[in-house]
Order: structure tokens, then sequence, then C-alpha cells
């Protein structure tokens, strides 16, 4: 999971050359911010959203990735649940859908020439996170 890093912070450690304390104190701080991540994705839980909501976080989810507008069906086919557990309209379980759509692609869409098209997904590690931060800043926005 990615969370914006503002809201929650972050850590770096090098994978060699620490200390046990240095790893201590980071697991530590990450174990501090833990409730404030929990209550925040029960947030997210608890939000339900319309059908319209829904299409709109869709597609202002697929700007982060391409200036394209997908039609009313390509976004029905970004929101479609692919697991069973991701059934549902609470935008925690949106979000989920929708960041698996955008970032791992797979999903039918129309391309500018008219033509139905699976989208690909995301290879580049630092736009995947990218998208993933901005895609968490989107979700706060609608509670």
């Amino acid at each position: 999971m990615v969370v914006k890093s503002t809201d929650l912070g972050s850590f770096q450690l090098r994978h060699k050359g620490y200390t046990f304390e240095q790893l201590q104190v980071l697991i530590g701080e990450a174990v501090e911010r833990m409730p404030d991540l929990v209550g925040r994705i029960n947030t997210f839980g608890q939000r339900i959203m319309t059908a319209a909501e829904q299409l709109a976080f869709a597609q202002q989810a697929f700007s982060l990735r391409s200036d394209r507008q997908l039609t009313e069906a390509d976004l029905a086919d970004l929101l479609e649940p692919r697991r069973v557990q991701d059934r549902g309209d609470s935008l925690w379980l949106v979000l989920n859908r929708i960041q698996e759509g955008v970032l791992r692609g797979g999903f039918q869409a129309t391309n500018s020439k008219g033509k139905l098209r699976t989208v690909k997904g995301i290879r580049n590690i630092q736009r995947d996170l990218q998208i993933n931060q901005e895609l968490w800043a989107m979700a706060e926005t609608y509670c």
C-alpha cells in the first residue's frame, strides 16, 4: 500500500551499514503513525460514493496517467471489480479498484482512433509511486 507521504511521514534506511538502534527508531516511528493510517482507511470504508462520484473519480484518476478522456463505457470497465472483495461502493473499495486499473492496466478503453484497446500497466516505479500518492490525495478530497 502506498500512502501520501506528506501526511503520514516516510523513512529511508540503506540496505547495509545501519545499526539495530536505527532500525528500531524507524520501526517505532512507523508504528506510531499506524493509528492515523487505520483511521483514514476506516473513514474511506464508511464513505459511500454515488455512481456519479465514482465515474468522476475514475476519470480524474485516469487523467493522472493520460490526458485522454474516457467514455462512460471505458470508465465502467475501469470501475469493474476484478475480485469479489472489491465489490461495493465505499471510497476504500472504489479506490482499490481504480488504483489497480490505473496502475496495472488490463481494462478496455477507446483509443484516439476510436478503437477499443486494452490499457497497459505502468512499468516505471517512480511513476507508479507518484500516481499512488496522487490517488491517495484524491481519495482524501472525497471525505
